[in-house]
């Protein structure tokens, strides 16, 4: 049962960030940027890769994804990637859902 509520927390706190995931993949979808922690307009790179910033205060649902850094950045780059399944896929277009597939392989 333990395991059960762990994993719908990570659901739920996945389906909250995932509307800073589709705003991050905007620039991608506009066909501006193939990597979207390329884009200097956005915080994508803040999240995914670490890079420091003083104007960036990290999401709680961000920071609930994992205390270690590096395991946090790891799971929102697999949210960012593309999903096998193309309905899933939030590259495809505006409003979709993100792509879940990935994002809490390890």
């Amino acid at each position: 049962m333990k395991g059960m509520k762990k994993s719908k927390k990570l659901i739920l706190l996945i389906i909250e960030i995932g509307g800073t995931v589709q705003k991050d993949r905007n620039p991608v979808r506009a066909g501006l940027v193939e990597d979207p922690t390329t884009y200097p307009w956005s915080s994508c790179a803040i999240y995914a890769t670490g890079t420091p910033s003083e104007l960036i205060t990290l999401h709680p649902s961000y920071l609930a994804l994992s205390r270690y850094p590096k395991v946090r950045q790891r799971h929102y780059r697999n949210l960012l990637s593309p999903s096998p399944d193309s309905r899933l896929d939030c590259r495809n277009a505006p409003g979709q859902p993100s792509g879940l597939s990935g994002a809490v392989s390890s």
